[in-house]
């Protein structure tokens, strides 16, 4: 029978019970904390240890190389790596219950601003507030930029403000609270999102992805709270010109284009060039409109 204990705890810590019965917690993830125990314990101790270790192998931890280079016999040089190292966060990608992501052929006229997107958030690091009337394409754009760089995100998010707080929109995320395993005794809103911050905040592996849609001026006093680059990258869309955010503004598609648009909705040969290009003009070019007075057209056979 084994005199010592030697687990690993749902924190991903070594726990060690000896003999006497008293436990010692390691944390696993700090090669010096382990060092440090290896040159106190008993050489008994330190041969369960490495025992324990090895069972391990392939399970909870992933091997690298040995766990101990030298010898680990009374009075001997013990050198700890970062040889042994617990897997990464189990957490899913998606971290909300719904991330409404698109193809690129979704949108129309839109790939320059795609790439204006993909340049603020990686190259420049910074929070992207994408503003522009309703219906102009701002979603959508969103979307398609979670599903074109989706494998290059380890996390993505996605909080849609449905009330007149968008702290309350994160505070009621179900899916997200159960994701970062937030205590249910949590019910505050505010202390359910600072704990969400703060759970975002500590994931050790980026970057990550968090949509804001349709935001309003609620989240101009929570920008402070919100996890940093490069971690996270923060793409919000607005109605509104927010303050505090790096502005990308969504214009009115170009005339081509709102006709190219028209046309990937309406297939119909009745409509000539000259009347679609009279139709979405007398529309403003806007993006929504004319993709409703497309699909009207089709399916009622103007």
């Amino acid at each position: 029978m084994p005199n010592n204990t030697i687990k690993i705890d749902g924190n991903q810590n070594i726990v060690v019970q000896d003999a006497s019965h008293a436990t010692i917690t390691i944390n696993a993830g700090d090669p010096a904390s382990l060092e440090q125990f290896l040159k106190t314990a008993t050489d008994e101790l330190k041969q369960d240890l490495l025992k324990a270790l090895e069972q391990q192998k392939g399970q909870t931890f992933t091997n690298v190389k040995n766990m101990v280079e030298g010898s680990i016999e009374a009075g001997g040089n013990v050198h700890i790596g970062d040889i042994y190292q617990l897997p990464k966060s189990k957490l899913p990608k998606a971290l909300t219950h719904s991330i409404p992501v698109l193809s690129e052929t979704a949108i129309v006229g839109r790939q320059t601003d795609l790439q204006d997107l993909k340049y603020l958030l990686f190259d420049q690091r910074q929070v992207v507030l994408m503003n522009g009337l309703g219906g102009i394409g701002k979603t959508t754009l969103a979307q398609v930029y979670a599903g074109k760089y989706w494998d290059e995100y380890h996390h993505v998010a996605w909080i849609t403000q449905l009330s007149d707080n968008i702290l309350q929109d994160f505070a009621t995320s179900l899916t997200l609270s159960k994701n970062l395993d937030l205590s249910p005794e949590l019910s505050n809103p505010q202390e359910i999102f600072a704990e969400i911050m703060r759970k975002l905040g500590g994931l050790e592996q980026g970057p990550n992805l968090l949509i804001l849609d349709n935001a309003d001026d609620s989240i101009e006093q929570l920008r402070h709270a919100l996890p940093k680059q490069p971690l996270w990258h923060i793409l919000i869309t607005s109605r509104q010109e927010l303050q505090g955010f790096t502005l990308k503004a969504l214009d009115f598609l170009s005339h081509d284009d709102a006709v190219l648009l028209f046309k990937t909705h309406y297939t119909r040969p009745d409509l000539t060039d000259d009347q679609i290009a009279d139709l979405v003009k007398t529309v403003d070019y806007h993006t929504l409109t004319i993709e409703i007075l497309a699909k009207t057209a089709m399916v009622q056979r103007y």
